[in-house]
């Protein structure tokens, strides 16, 4: 019992007391609705180190399915398609306000080495390099 106080004391202080009481424990809340509908509920929330805890988060995944589904690849496409215009629009925002000229060509791209002074080819014995060679350079 005292597992199952301190795990009500925990989400008492997490989520307040009335929030705890609506969902959990009052005749008719969705934590009961639920056990109900699938009884074998209980045993993973009693078999959690904090009860009252477990059952909130039994709760949360239940809404999270109904929303999404179960299916991972329906899951995907649901979040895809919710987001997608969001990041899309936070994107084409911060495009706007990026300092910048627009490329006309390549005549006015740069070299990487501006500033750097260029540096003199080495020397090449070619002689060393092909001793059987016999024409002249």
């Amino acid at each position: 019992m005292g597992r199952l106080k301190a795990s009500h004391a925990a989400a008492v202080e997490k989520y307040g007391e009335e929030d705890v009481k609506s969902r959990v424990f009052a005749e008719g809340a969705p934590y009961q609705e639920l056990e109900k509908e699938r009884p074998w509920v209980s045993a993973r929330v009693m078999g959690a180190d904090s009860p009252v805890l477990e059952a909130l988060q039994v709760l949360a995944e239940e809404e999270f399915f109904k929303t999404y589904g179960r299916d991972p690849k329906q899951i995907r496409e649901k979040v895809r398609a919710e987001l997608l215009p969001e990041v899309k629009k936070e994107l084409l925002a911060e495009l706007k306000n990026k300092p910048g000229q627009p490329v006309q060509g390549l005549g006015d791209v740069r070299t990487g080495g501006e500033g750097k002074p260029a540096e003199k080819p080495a020397d090449v014995d070619f002689s060393k390099i092909f001793p059987n060679l016999t024409r002249a350079l």
